[in-house]
């Protein structure tokens, strides 16, 4: 400490990163002065807390700073946990990093068109979870976009009790797929990935006191061709360097919405020459849900996305996150190259969230009776990975029911026809003939479709607040009703067809009835 000016004091902070946030706080709570890596302000006379933080790992120092003085501080000693075992991280173990890494090189590049996948997973050092066996692993499915288990999930792992991991790796076709947990919910629930064909997709799993947690996994990528066993000298994986401690850091920061890093500090890293596609993913998710997105530098960066990994879900989430709320036609050569409907969730829920504003406003954007449609009746809020309560055997191959205009012009005029009746013979017992199994599976749909009965909660709180108009007003504006609900804009359309013929068809025909039994009498 060095004297300063007489009635304030300077205070110069360092961390030994630049990701470290460092906080100048009052005794009023409130924050003075912040940046990353470093802080030179003057302050008042008073007590002051300097907080540093990486990621959730927070270093407080309280100081009664006196007038006339020079604060220096000894740069705290800061590591975050990863999930993978990246090196310099407090969740670092050597059996581990060597268990991941051998995984990943029993794969062999035969299959340049297909993708490869390691499900690596581990005991983080000083959690106290049960010993991985078959039975936690039992827990774990991978799926593929026919809904079938990949071939070996069941069998082919390798498990270590004494150092507590399980792997198990394949090769496998390229595109969408599920990663399903029986750990939580009466019901399993599903989780997003996507594998990129020439890729590497590392999924790494905690193993907490309920089980192996895909929702907490950390996921990493690398070029197939750099993983090979007998590249000289041995190069570290990306995920177990400086990179994959960036993306861990990024991924935190999505998980908690919380910004990681200074705003210029991440353009230049969705510029640099960044390696591992997930990290750009990471990147420009943080980017894009920051408050000043640079248009130009995301379509830069999805350009080179769409090259690497093409048709990733992820990247037309990005685009359409970016272009939100614009009505300007975008033209630009760096646009991706994928933007047709969405058949497959975005991994980030953020993203998937992204898609369905943009098909309530834009039908289409998911594709009809797809995964990414089906699942937004089912999607569970877990704040960074997109996951749903595994939908029904055979409601994406066969979708929901759904009533054709033509049935329900028909319903109206039998009541019309059964109004007519009725005021000739009001004893007449008349019910509405629509055909019967048509009937049934209509009944039992409002009942049990997710996807209707969130509509149909919205309408109740309408109908509660604002009276019987703002209930119809709703059926009939989808746009607004998809918004309001989070479902894409078919599965609202159908539900409204739905909430029409059921409800709406039996009130007319029984408001027929009284008016034709008091027109005879």
């Amino acid at each position: 400490m060095t004297s300063g000016s007489s009635t304030e004091a300077v205070v110069n902070l360092s961390a030994r990163s630049a990701r470290v946030q460092i906080s100048i706080v009052d005794s009023a709570c409130r924050v003075v002065q912040e940046d990353y890596g470093q802080v030179a302000t003057t302050v008042p006379r008073g007590i002051y807390e300097f907080r540093f933080r990486l990621g959730p790992e927070i270093s407080r120092e309280f100081v009664s700073v006196e007038a006339g003085r020079t604060y220096e501080n000894k740069p705290p000693d800061l590591s975050f946990p990863t999930v993978a075992p990246v090196r310099g991280t407090e969740t670092w173990q050597q059996s581990h990093f060597d268990a991941a890494r051998r995984e990943a090189q029993r794969l062999t590049d035969t299959a340049p068109t297909g993708a490869r996948v390691v499900i690596f997973v581990r005991t983080l050092p000083g959690d106290n979870a049960p010993a991985l066996d078959a039975s936690a692993l039992a827990k774990l499915s991978l799926i593929d976009s026919a809904f079938r288990e990949v071939d070996g999930f069941r069998t082919n792992w390798t498990i270590s009790q004494q150092h507590g991991y399980a792997s198990w790796s394949t090769m496998i076709p390229a595109g969408g797929y599920v990663l399903r947990s029986y750990r939580e919910y009466p019901e399993a629930v599903d989780q997003a990935l996507w594998l990129a064909s020439g890729w590497q997709t590392l999924v790494f799993i905690p193993n907490l006191t309920t089980g192996p947690a895909p929702e907490a996994a950390a996921i990493h990528m690398d070029r197939a061709a750099s993983m090979s066993p007998s590249a000289t000298p041995e190069p570290d994986p990306l995920w177990a360097g400086p990179d994959g401690e960036l993306l861990e850091l990024l991924t935190w920061g999505l998980r908690t919405k919380t910004r990681v890093l200074a705003e210029e500090a991440l353009k230049r890293l969705i510029q640099s020459d960044i390696q591992d596609p997930m990290l750009t993913l990471a990147a420009a998710y943080s980017h894009v849900l920051g408050p000043d997105a640079d248009a130009t530098l995301l379509r830069r960066c999805l350009g080179k996305l769409d090259r690497q990994i093409p048709s990733h879900p992820d990247i037309a989430a990005i685009y359409w996150l970016a272009r939100e709320g614009t009505t300007t036609p975008d033209t630009s050569r760096e646009s991706p190259e994928e933007l047709r409907s969405a058949t497959w969730p975005a991994m980030i829920q953020a993203g998937y969230e992204g898609l369905l504003r943009r098909d309530a406003e834009h039908p289409g954007t998911l594709h009809a009776e797809s995964l990414a449609e089906t699942a937004a009746a089912y999607l569970l809020n877990r704040t960074l990975w997109t996951s749903w309560r595994s939908v029904p055997q055979g409601k994406v191959e066969k979708p929901a029911f759904s009533v054709p205009t033509a049935l329900v012009m028909s319903t109206f005029h039998q009541v019309m026809g059964h109004a007519v009746q009725l005021s000739r013979d009001p004893s007449a017992s008349l019910t509405l003939t629509v055909a019967p199994e048509a009937a049934r599976t209509l009944e039992s749909e409002v009942l049990s479709d997710p996807g209707t009965q969130r509509v149909l909660r919205y309408l109740s709180s309408l109908g509660y607040l604002y009276g019987p108009r703002a209930w119809t007003e709703a059926l009939a504006d989808i746009p607004a009703t998809s918004l309001a609900t989070g479902l894409p804009s078919s599965v609202v359309t159908r539900a409204s067809e739905r909430i029409t013929l059921f409800y709406i068809g039996n009130a007319v025909l029984s408001s027929a009835r009284q008016v034709a039994t008091s027109v005879a009498g």
